[in-house]
Parts: structure tokens; C-alpha cells; sequence
């Protein structure tokens, strides 16, 4: 096996390890420092950059129930951001605050969504259940919305990389051609006559130099297509799992 179809081999094996270990989000009910004190919130990872996501969390609050989250917007990114005195008819008909803290990770971003009736009573499992699962509600339904858009967007990316390293691979390979014929030539120029021998074979030599950077070059982009084709099957797995968060 040469050293190609060696390279392919192990990146299909990785393909199939990395989409089992593909994953939709899951919501999970924790704890998290506010105000000095430990508060009931849900948490989820999930594959965005922070800003981004904080961005659309802002955006679907505003547009779904016409909260103005403070933190995030012009010359502002904080972790935190908050929603204070405010309504969310879904949850309770009475005023109530709600804070997000978003913050990065190795893979993505974790997202921590607290609510709370007035300065110390926040909903949770134990207080105010049924709101806290309402607040779960709304968190979910952003999720599938948000990540359905963001893996679509990523899979439109990936594929414009692939037809971009695939055209390269066209020019590069059509260069080598138009140097063998080069080459060929020098070649019985060379044999033809003494005159002007030194300097045939140095054009020769350049277009050999280039022969070899172009060969190296569509290696390592025939890897990024392999990378890519694996990103994008990832990405289509995880896609089709937020079907199991409706």
C-alpha cells in the first residue's frame, strides 16, 4: 500500500471513530455561582463559538418574547448576560429576571440559563419546578432552531472548501502536465546541440523543482478534502440527532 491510499486508510478509520462519537446537545440541570451563592440553572456544550451564540440567544429572546438582553451588542461581549424585570408569559405572568452565561470551550461553548422572581428566589428543581421546566422549554426550542441553522451554515462552508481544494488540484495538475512537455522538449533540444546546453538544463531543473512542489501541494490538499468530507459527515450526524431533542 503506498503511501497515499495509506493516508486515506486512516482517515476513513478516524471517520468512523469520530462519527461515533458524534453527539447531539443535552440539557442538564446544575449549579452555578451567582451572587456569591450556588443557583439552579440548566447547562448544555454545544458546537458554536461564544459570541455567536450569545449573539442568536439575544436575537430569538428579542424576537420571541421581547426581551433586551444586556452584555452582548455594540462593544459589549460579556459571559454574563441579563434580562431583568422582565416578562416571559410562557413561563409565569409575573416579572421576573433571567441570566445567561455563556463561556468557551475546547470544542465549542457551555451555556448555563438561570431565572429568578425578584433579588433570591430562583427556579429550580426543588422551588418553582414547573417554571424551571418551562424555562427548559425555551431553551430547547432555541437549541434546535440555532444548531439546525449553524450546522447548515458549516455544511455550505465545508463544501465550498472542498470544490475550492479540488479546483486547486485541477490548476496544479494541469501545470505539471504543461512542465513534462517543457521538459520533454529541453530534453531533445539537449541532445540536438551543445548551444545553450547549461541554460536548458537549469529551466529544466526549475521545472522539475515545480513539478515536486506541485505533487507535494496536492497531497496535503487531497488530506484537507479528506478532512473535510469527514468534518461534513459529523456535522450531518449531529445535524440529523437534534430530531431526538423535539
Amino acid at each position: 500500500m503506498n503511501k497515499l491510499k495509506l493516508t486515506f486508510a486512516i482517515g476513513f478509520l478516524s471517520l468512523i471513530v469520530t462519527l461515533g462519537k458524534a453527539q447531539t446537545y443535552k440539557i442538564d440541570t446544575s449549579n452555578i455561582t451567582f451572587e456569591d451563592k450556588l443557583r439552579p440553572c440548566y447547562q448544555v456544550k454545544v458546537d458554536p463559538e461564544p459570541k455567536d451564540l450569545k449573539k442568536a440567544w439575544a436575537k430569538y429572546l428579542k424576537k420571541n418574547y421581547s426581551i433586551k438582553m444586556k452584555g452582548i451588542g455594540f462593544l459589549s461581549n460579556k459571559d454574563l448576560l441579563s434580562g431583568e424585570d422582565v416578562t416571559i408569559g410562557k413561563v409565569s405572568s409575573k416579572r421576573m429576571n433571567i441570566y445567561t452565561q455563556i463561556v468557551e470551550t475546547a470544542s465549542g461553548s457551555e451555556m448555563s440559563v438561570l431565572a429568578s422572581f425578584g433579588y433570591d428566589f430562583f427556579m429550580g428543581p426543588e422551588k418553582f419546578s414547573e417554571e424551571f421546566l418551562s424555562m427548559k422549554e425555551i431553551l430547547n426550542t432555541f437549541l434546535l432552531t440555532e444548531l439546525n441553522d449553524y450546522y447548515s451554515d458549516e455544511l455550505k462552508d465545508n463544501h465550498k472548501a472542498v470544490s475550492k481544494a479540488e479546483k486547486e488540484i485541477k490548476s496544479l495538475s494541469k501545470d505539471i502536465v504543461k512542465n513534462e512537455k517543457k521538459i520533454k522538449n529541453n530534453n531533445s533540444k539537449a541532445l540536438a546541440t551543445d548551444a545553450n546546453t547549461n541554460q536548458i538544463l537549469e529551466e529544466t531543473r526549475k521545472l522539475k523543482d515545480k513539478n515536486t512542489d506541485a505533487e507535494i501541494q496536492i497531497t496535503l490538499l487531497k488530506k484537507q478534502i479528506l478532512n473535510y468530507q469527514s468534518k461534513a459527515e459529523v456535522l450531518r450526524q449531529k445535524q440529523i440527532g437534534l430530531m431526538k431533542n423535539q
